[in-house]
């Protein structure tokens, strides 16, 4: 399979990919290793449920304050300085959580550490050096680490929390971006398609912007849907290690996704941005439909394996097809704006998932969370096939 993606990449383009990919996995395992134990450490520091979902959100709403302006930025100085700029705040925040242990401190340690919003930028990096034939496959190349980054995470960020204490994973995660950095150093680009515009800015188009309010009620669902699992975990199943419940729908789901995308390349790519979405929007009933009790786990994973399928595909297909109907000079700026929808869908996500959800789940606060989710991912739906549709009938066309 691997050897199939690979097909129609450069030896260059290899070295880019496998070098993206590694700074990712650094970057995104100081993520993903906090990611599965915040609620839980958050209620350990309050039993304020606004408090807790503040600690959940702030990541993303300084990610997305500060995502288009890193996305513009490395439009204008090149994308490896806009990398290291912006490893910086996201080593300091870590620091600053780990160094005191209150639920203050916890929601601006993650506010800094966020706004360190380089993921547009790694994104562009790999698109516009990539040939646009082969684009879903890199990124799909680039994912498989980062999945695997995403389940190692899930599988030692509770363990480890529990051995040594929650706050020693921000130090790890500090130590995680040092490393990131010291990847990106010595890494070789070409800059050759990257104008350094001051009117960059202006270069984001409706397709981008289509697509950014799509994934704003991805990114909304998919921090929902990590609270509801850890909460489902922890209050209805009894136990605190959820690892193996979340890691084997990740690892099917997942894998499903990069076998698939890398099989529809160039026009089809927005087919399979509506098809990510369709699949997302299936989840929905089934996860938030199950029945309160232990033998619902069963409903719970076959809606968890539709959820990572279909989040997967949208994460390896949606930044190709923004970028092929952008200017190949404005790839930050408009990859910037759909990562700050994203992360704004996250801290919105994370704020609410609280206060829907709450800490202890009943009927009422799964049924709220259905008919929300039907209404964003309905709407997500209806930008994604308006776009396919636009570039069918030709009303939307690619861009050099």
């Amino acid at each position: 399979m691997r050897d199939g993606m690979m097909a129609g990449l450069n030896r260059k383009d290899r070295q880019l990919i496998g070098a993206v990919g590694f700074m990712e996995v650094v970057r995104m395992l100081g993520i993903f290793l906090i990611l599965p134990v915040l609620e839980v450490y958050s209620a350990s520091l309050t039993k304020s449920v606004i408090l807790i979902a503040l600690a959940f959100g702030a990541y993303g709403l300084a990610s997305a304050i500060f995502q288009s302006f890193f996305g513009i930025l490395s439009d204008r100085i090149g994308r490896k300085a806009a990398i290291i700029i912006g490893l910086i705040p996201f080593i300091a925040g870590n620091l600053l959580t780990f160094a005191d242990h209150t639920i203050l401190m916890l929601i601006a340690g993650r506010f800094i550490a966020g706004a360190g919003a380089i993921g547009s930028v790694a994104t562009a990096m790999v698109q516009e050096n990539v040939p646009e034939q082969k684009r879903n496959a890199a990124m799909a190349l680039v994912g498989i680490p980062v999945g695997i980054a995403f389940l190692i995470g899930l599988l030692l960020g509770p363990e480890l929390g529990y051995a040594i204490g929650f706050y020693y994973l921000f130090l790890i995660s500090a130590v995680l971006g040092v490393a990131a950095v010291a990847i990106v150093i010595p890494l070789k680009v070409s800059q050759n398609r990257v104008v350094h515009r001051p009117s960059a800015i202006y270069g984001i188009n409706r397709v981008s912007a289509s697509l950014a309010v799509a994934g704003f009620s991805v990114s909304f669902f998919m921090i929902l849907f990590f609270y509801y699992f850890q909460v489902f975990a922890t209050r209805i199943l009894l136990q605190n290690n959820y690892v193996l419940p979340i890691f084997i729908p990740g690892v099917i789901g997942g894998g499903i996704a990069v076998m698939i995308a890398g099989r529809f390349e160039g026009k089809r790519t927005t087919v399979m941005a509506v098809a990510s979405i369709a699949v997302i929007l299936v989840s929905v009933p089934i996860l938030f439909l199950a029945p309160l009790q232990k033998s619902s786990l069963l409903i719970i994973e076959i809606g968890s394996v539709v959820f990572f399928l279909g989040y997967s595909l949208y994460e390896i297909v949606f930044p190709t097809a923004i970028t092929r109907f952008a200017s190949k000079y404005h790839y930050g700026s408009n990859l910037g704006i759909f990562n700050t929808l994203q992360h704004v869908g996250q801290f919105a996500g994370g704020t609410a998932s609280g206060i829907i959800l709450g800490l202890q789940l009943n009927r009422g606060s799964q049924i709220s969370a259905l008919v929300i989710m039907l209404v964003l991912m309905g709407v997500a739906m209806v930008l994604s096939a308006m776009v396919y549709t636009g570039s069918r009938t030709g009303r939307i066309t690619a861009q050099a």
